[in-house]
């Protein structure tokens, strides 16, 4: 539940993130929300569960299919991304038009400084809640009152928890079109990774079944301390059988 960058420190982060976009693209999972509590939220969720005309439908292992040819790698290698990233759910959404959202206070803030908005504008989202995706999303959307473009790129979406301000590497012409795709359906969730990871050359990882060096881009330089390679190479493992 959840690109990408770890940081030693919050100044790190930043500093780490704007050098490079897909490391920063996991700099959420080193805050409060973690995976686990992502993962938790969503299976206490409802998820609506209908055919692809629909909002929040489900993937099929066709879906899954599909996007692994696009890839020409396993299914079991995308599900492999998919389990460090939203759990072992696979679930895109907490509730119909609401995708799974980590709005990340590390990242936000940087985004608008950027675009000229005053600190004082972000720090009433630094209070203490209860953790649940109802109360993420309250914060997020008072955030796109300060500022939308802002709010959207510094939040991580979806089951493959994209961070916003990777729009255009998703093939989006802008940042409306990538958010309206995520709150679309899984499966435009899923096209939206693809078109991510092949923009950014990490297909050739999953290929290749190389976990640290996907990992390394994917989820920053503490991959290994975190152990994200070695949970992709057993997920993979297991669904690959």
């Amino acid at each position: 539940m959840r690109f990408l960058l770890l940081f030693a420190s919050t100044i790190f982060v930043f500093a780490a993130a704007m050098t490079s976009e897909v490391f920063a693209e996991r700099a959420y999972n080193q805050n409060a929300d973690t995976i686990t509590a992502i993962a938790d939220t969503v299976d206490a969720a409802e998820i609506v569960e209908d055919t692809l005309s629909h909002d929040t439908t489900r993937l099929t292992e066709a879906d899954f299919r599909r996007a692994a040819d696009s890839i020409g790698c396993e299914v079991a290698a995308i599900k492999a991304v998919v389990n460090c990233e939203a759990g072992p759910t696979h679930k895109g959404f907490w509730k119909a038009g609401y995708p799974i959202a980590n709005f990340d206070l590390s990242v936000y803030p940087k985004f608008c400084r950027k675009r000229g908005i005053n600190p004082s504008a972000y720090k009433k989202f630094y209070k203490k809640q209860p953790r649940g995706q109802a109360n993420v999303w309250a914060k997020l959307e008072a955030a796109m009152q300060v500022d939308r473009q802002s709010a959207i790129e510094g939040t991580f979406w979806g089951m493959f928890q994209i961070g916003g301000f990777n729009w255009s590497k998703c093939g989006c012409k802008d940042i409306e079109e990538f958010y309206s795709r995520m709150c679309k359906s899984e499966g435009e969730q899923l096209m939206l990774f693809v078109a991510f990871i092949k923009t950014t050359d990490l297909d050739r990882h999953l290929r290749s079944h190389n976990w640290a060096a996907f990992s390394r881009s994917y989820n920053g330089p503490s991959y290994a301390a975190r152990g994200y390679h070695t949970r992709m190479a057993a997920y993979f493992a297991k669904y690959n059988k």
